[in-house]
């Protein structure tokens, strides 16, 4: 087997695997900024209800 199809193996393989690691940080991402979100927005409410708004 050529030295280039082992070398593109490992890179396709390493490639995917980061591939998967960024996507799984970026649902991450995604979760805590929507619940962010929902706590800014309950904290909002909040303030509302107090001032009487």
């Amino acid at each position: 087997m050529p030295a280039y199809v082992l070398l593109s193996t490992a890179v396709d393989t390493a490639v995917t695997a980061v591939g998967g690691s960024v996507e799984g940080a970026g649902l991450d991402l995604r979760a805590v900024a929507q619940e962010l979100d929902e706590t800014d927005a309950e904290s909002a409410a909040g303030v509302r209800a107090l001032g009487g708004w």
